[in-house]
């Protein structure tokens, strides 16, 4: 299941809260601790983790180069259940559940 809407979870060693977006063309935004949003994810479009489609995605998405700071491309892999260059169906869980 991608990353829901309204659920804190722990992405690339940063803890961020899921919110919907208000940025044209983007389908979601996280807040990180200190307060930032980033947007991401393509608005209209569904995230299939775990499928031939998150492969792609995968495959495509692992050579853009991640810097110091939260990026939208770690989002998106992290809600895509990137592995590398393939997708799985298991991704990161929600803080707080079990």
């Amino acid at each position: 299941m991608p990353l829901e809407v309204g659920k804190r979870y722990r992405v690339a060693g940063r803890i961020v809260d899921i919110v919907d977006s208000r940025a044209a063309g983007k389908k979601k935004a996280a807040i990180t601790s200190d307060g930032n949003r980033i947007n991401f994810g393509q608005a209209g479009e569904v995230v299939q983790p775990g499928t031939p489609a998150g492969d792609n995605y995968c495959a495509r998405s692992a050579g853009i180069q991640s810097g110091r700071d939260l990026s939208a491309n770690d989002l998106s892999r992290a809600d895509w259940h990137c592995n590398g260059t393939s997708s799985r169906e298991e991704g990161p869980s929600p803080l707080g559940e079990d």
